[in-house]
Formats: structure tokens, C-alpha cells, sequence
């Protein structure tokens, strides 16, 4: 590739004295400092130069099928899915193999996911006999099926088609249309699924041994989360920034909804649950509560076990912004939110709390690309149409650091090693096109170009093996592709 991101010695150097030039002027692109102190958050900390690998691997852009992220079972063994097929890695060899070559007719599968205990992987699928990967649609992709580890043995589970069988209210009197699926979650243990479908609400499949119980009617299922082996949270959608939240529990052979937790009002039109994230870990909710601009609005942690709510901050003049979930870090202790003014749809600033109600600042501009393990945010913040920087926030008094300075790059998405030491991140120059993927490693300050792609598809679907050695990630849909940390080598995943 003939040109390189805008972090050579002489750009930097440039920038450097433009910004100088800037200050001395008066000028002031950066986040605006936090209303209660945090000392000088408004002051840019430098990096240190970055260092770019001097030829890095690079392939060009071509039409390939359709491959999917990958995803990891609790032993760190990947799988993705390609053109409707399922590849498993062997463990033993770094290959992949096409199991889906073990089912006893052709299909084309989607939607796959590994067991809690490693050992199996549930899908959706469809026959591939009169439907190719080309023109199938959600709705085609009726049937459940499972992989076997120990034996590699690959089988239906359960056809969705005969609705009936399920107790699922149709409309019209046509049963033999295929009902679209739209999730399915294993529960902790691995013995049952939770399956839901936009229109016709979800039911439990019991593993071993088989069954089907019914745990909602009527209900456009946005989204399902197990918080444990007798307890899931179903997102019912009301409007298009209106989801009504409730919580099932198990009581002996049925599933009833909880009287004790409700989030939202099914009698109204709207309220304000779509704004909210839910940990399973903590098994506690963090809500966007937003009744309307004339009204009190705050951020709020709801325990999912006894229902009670707490209120950790409270807006006065500004406004949540409409359709942004809050940005919880993954230790729970950082809350981060999108505030707007007048326009409720856009967002002006972030601003961030901890769980324990105290302010932390705001920066303009701003949005959390990810969490450091036990840290603050990455954050991309716009400086104008053209023009956005990287910044890193400690959360602490220290300035916020830049670790990519403004320039017409674009950074899209980004993942931490999970012990927080290093930090993967993808950047687009769409005038060239051209997309990177550098590496940042906060303890030395060093950022280094590991990958050019001539796209301007951004690098995205991080996934880090556990142990933190090699990262997977996708361009587009078209590829996907490993880093290797202690090698430096990106290698293109190809079955």
C-alpha cells in the first residue's frame, strides 16, 4: 500500500505545532472539563510517537461469501459459520472443519451458539435442497439443531414449523408457514434453551429429556437474557424507543411472571426501558429513567432479586438522549450516559457517574467505544464533519490521554486484551480507502500499525481468546481474519 495513516514523525510534529498555535490563540478543540473537579480534564496528554511496522501484511479486497464473527466456547475453541455452514476448530491443529457436512441432509445453518459447558453448539437451520445462501430470508430458519462435541454428531432438535405443537397463536389459518426465531440462549447450566420470536413470544426447551413449555403469549420479544437456571428477563417492544421489561421465574412445571419486578407499563404507549443495560452477572439492571423533559429524570440500578430501585443520579437542565443505552464498565463501578438538549434523538456529550451517585465529568462530543478491564473508556470524540480523535479517560484526575490525535480518520470499534494491557482498534480513511488496525499499549504509551486494508470497511467483532494471546476479528462479511499478539502475524482464516 502506497499510504500510510497520518501518524508519521513530520504529521505529528505538524500537529503538535497546530495545536500549540491553537491554545495560543485561544482555541479549544478538546473535552470541555467536568463541572466538579477533575484537575485539568480538559488538557491533551501527548503520546508518545506512535511506531508504525514498516511493511505491514496487507491483502487486498475481493468478493468472498458471507463468513460470520467467531465465537468462543468457554475453553477458548472458536467456531463461525460460512455461506450456512458450521466450521469448529480443532483444538489440537488450529484448523477448521465443516461439521455441518455430519447432518444427514444438506442445510444452511445461522444463529449458533456454544454450551456453558463447551461441549455443544446449538443453531438455527433450514434445508438447503430448495433455498440457497443467496435468497434465504430470517424467516426460513425455523428448525433447532445441535452439534456434539464427543461425538460429532450434528441433529435436529426441534421443528418450529408445526406451530401448533407449541401452543403458538398463528394469524390466519396458515400452519405451515415457518415461525422466525430470533433468539436462543442457553441457560447457566446448559440443560435448557430459551427461544423467542418477534410475534409469537418465547418458550423453554428443556434438554434432558426433551420438552417445551410455553412462558409468554402476546409479546413482540425484543430481547431475552437467563440471570439464572430459574429466572429470564424478557424486553417486550412497545414503539420504537418504548420496551416494557419483565421477569419470569419457574414454578415447579410453568414459567409465570414475576409480581415483584416490572419496568415499564403495558397500558401506555411508552416509557423508558429501551434506554437501560442489563448485567446477568450482577443480576441488576441499569435504567435511563426519562418520563418526559418536564419531569424528573434520572439514572437508576434495579435489583432483579427483590425488585427494589435506587437512584445513583438525577438530571436537572440536561436531557437523556433518545435510542443510547447507558455505558456500564464491565466491573459495574462506572456508569456512562448520552445527554442531549434540544434535539432528544442526538447526542451532544457523555457524561459519567459511578455506582455510588458520584459525578465524574463530561466530555463534548463524546462517545465510549469500550471499557479497560478495571479502567475507564475509550473514547471517540467528534471535532467537526471531518475531523474526530481517541481518547482514553482514567477517571481519575490525570488528563484525559489521546491516544490517536485529530485527524479525517474514522474509529469505529476497538477491544481490550482481557488483562487491560493492550488495546486493538480499528480506523478508516474513507478518502483513500484505506482501513488500519493499530495496537495501543497504555504502559508504555507506544501505538503500532499492525494491519492495512485497502476497504473502507472498518475492522470490527473483536473476539480475544481468554489467555490474550491472538484477537479474531471481521472485514465486513466478507472475511475473517487472527492477530497473533507475540508474532505480530494477521492471518486470513480461510477452511
Amino acid at each position: 500500500m502506497s499510504r500510510h495513516p497520518p501518524t508519521s514523525l513530520l504529521a505529528l510534529a505538524f500537529l503538535l505545532l497546530f495545536l500549540m498555535g491553537c491554545r495560543s490563540a485561544g482555541l479549544n478543540f478538546l473535552p470541555t472539563a467536568s463541572p466538579i473537579p477533575i484537575s485539568n480534564a480538559s488538557q491533551l496528554t501527548q503520546t508518545i510517537e506512535p511506531t508504525i511496522t514498516p511493511e505491514p501484511t496487507s491483502i487486498q479486497s475481493e468478493q468472498l461469501n458471507e463468513i460470520s464473527p467467531v465465537f468462543l466456547s468457554p475453553e477458548d475453541q472458536a467456531a463461525f459459520i460460512l455461506n450456512g455452514d458450521l466450521y469448529v476448530e480443532d483444538v489440537n491443529s488450529d484448523q477448521f472443519s465443516n461439521v455441518s457436512r455430519q447432518f444427514e441432509n444438506p442445510i444452511l445453518i445461522r444463529g449458533a451458539s456454544w454450551s456453558p459447558t463447551g461441549d455443544r453448539i446449538v443453531f438455527l437451520y433450514t434445508p438447503s435442497e430448495v433455498i440457497n445462501w443467496s435468497n434465504v430470508s430470517l424467516s426460513d430458519f425455523a428448525d433447532i439443531g445441535l452439534w456434539e462435541q464427543q461425538t460429532n454428531a450434528i441433529y435436529p432438535l426441534l421443528n418450529l414449523i408445526a406451530g401448533l405443537d407449541f401452543g403458538i397463536e398463528r394469524p390466519g389459518n396458515d400452519y405451515n408457514e415457518p415461525i422466525q426465531v430470533d433468539h436462543v440462549r442457553w441457560s447457566p447450566e446448559g440443560d435448557r434453551l430459551l427461544i423467542s420470536s418477534w410475534y409469537f413470544g418465547s418458550w423453554i426447551v428443556d434438554l434432558d429429556p426433551p420438552d417445551v413449555i410455553r412462558s409468554s403469549v402476546n409479546r413482540k420479544v425484543a430481547n431475552i437474557w437467563w440471570i439464572d437456571d430459574s429466572m429470564f428477563l424478557l424486553e417486550d417492544r412497545q414503539g420504537m424507543f418504548c420496551h416494557n421489561l419483565e421477569l419470569y421465574l419457574k414454578e415447579q412445571d410453568s414459567w409465570v411472571q414475576s409480581d415483584h419486578f416490572a419496568l415499564g407499563d403495558r397500558k401506555y404507549a411508552c416509557n423508558t426501558s429501551t434506554m437501560h443495560q442489563v448485567s446477568v452477572d450482577r443480576q441488576e439492571i441499569v435504567n435511563l429513567h426519562f418520563p418526559g423533559a418536564e419531569k424528573r429524570r434520572w439514572v437508576e440500578r434495579i435489583d432483579l432479586n427483590s425488585g427494589e430501585k435506587t437512584i445513583i443520579w438525577e438530571l436537572t437542565d440536561d436531557l437523556f438522549a433518545l435510542g443510547f443505552k447507558p455505558s456500564v464498565s464491565p466491573d459495574g463501578q462506572y456508569i456512562a450516559f448520552d445527554i442531549s438538549q434540544t434535539y432528544l434523538e442526538r447526542s451532544v456529550a457523555i457524561q459519567v457517574v459511578d455506582r455510588d451517585g458520584r459525578f465524574l465529568g463530561e466530555v463534548e462530543n463524546g462517545h465510549v467505544i469500550n471499557w479497560r478491564p478495571g479502567g475507564g473508556p475509550i473514547l471517540t470524540q467528534q471535532i467537526n464533519d471531518k475531523q474526530s480523535q481517541l481518547l482514553y479517560w482514567t477517571l481519575d484526575s490525570t488528563p484525559l490521554q489521546t491516544i490517536m490525535p485529530r485527524s479525517e480518520l474514522t474509529f469505529h470499534s476497538g477491544s481490550w486484551r482481557p488483562d487491560g494491557q493492550s488495546f486493538v482498534f480499528s480506523a478508516v480513511d474513507e478518502s483513500i480507502p484505506a482501513s488500519y488496525l493499530y495496537l495501543w499499549r497504555p504502559e508504555n504509551d507506544v501505538l503500532e500499525l499492525i494491519f492495512e486494508f485497502d476497504s473502507n470497511k472498518p475492522f470490527s467483532n473483536f473476539t480475544w481468546r481468554s489467555n490474550g494471546k491472538d484477537v479474531f476479528f471481521n472485514i465486513g462479511t466478507e472475511k475473517l481474519l487472527k492477530f497473533t499478539l507475540e508474532s505480530r502475524k494477521t492471518t486470513d482464516i480461510r477452511p
